[in-house]
């Protein structure tokens, strides 16, 4: 019941930030307010530059707008991004929702077995229906990781990660790590 009140009060708050064009901070009830990590206040549904923070689901669920891929020198990949899209791949495409400056940060982080060159960000809305918590073990165990842990041979861990199968269409920035 909590829950579903706060829901309504945040999809309340969207509709009255829409209306009021004029002011594009929507006016976020106190309680659904936080302070990010850098302690940052933010709330669930705010707005930068016209942009939302994050997306709200119709069964409540939150989702960050924004999606970071990373990747080591792959000419395909940062040319298919240059070009505003990552395309679908049959076995999924990771990416986190940690935007990491630093690669060799990055590759401990997110216990990959090469150091990332690049970080392409993007939105997630045209995703939003297919993101998915990837299984253990890259794919292979039968418990969830939503936040890496399995690889310590690799960094420590502690970035979250998701699979989507399906392609990215809305690429907003490629950033040369190092």
């Amino acid at each position: 019941g909590a829950a579903f009140y706060g829901a309504g009060r945040a999809v309340s708050a969207l509709k009255e930030s829409i209306r009021n064009l004029r002011n594009p901070k929507p006016m976020i009830p106190m309680d659904l307010q936080f302070f990010a990590e850098d302690g940052n206040k933010g709330s669930l549904v705010s707005v930068n530059n016209n942009r939302a923070d994050y997306y709200i689901k119709p069964n409540g669920s939150v989702v960050p707008a924004t999606g970071y891929r990373y990747s080591a020198r792959n000419a395909s990949i940062i040319q298919d991004a240059k070009n505003g899209y990552l395309p679908a791949r049959k076995d999924g495409m990771y990416f986190s929702f940690d935007k990491i400056d630093d690669a060799v940060i990055a590759q401990g982080k997110l216990q990959i077995p090469y150091r990332p060159e690049y970080r392409i960000s993007f939105d997630t809305l045209d995703i939003i229906d297919d993101i998915n918590i990837p299984k253990g073990g890259w794919g292979v165990a039968d418990y969830l990781e939503p936040i890496t842990k399995d690889f310590k041979k690799f960094g420590p861990g502690g970035a979250t990660q998701v699979v989507t199968y399906s392609g990215i269409d809305s690429v907003k920035n490629i950033f040369k790590l190092r």
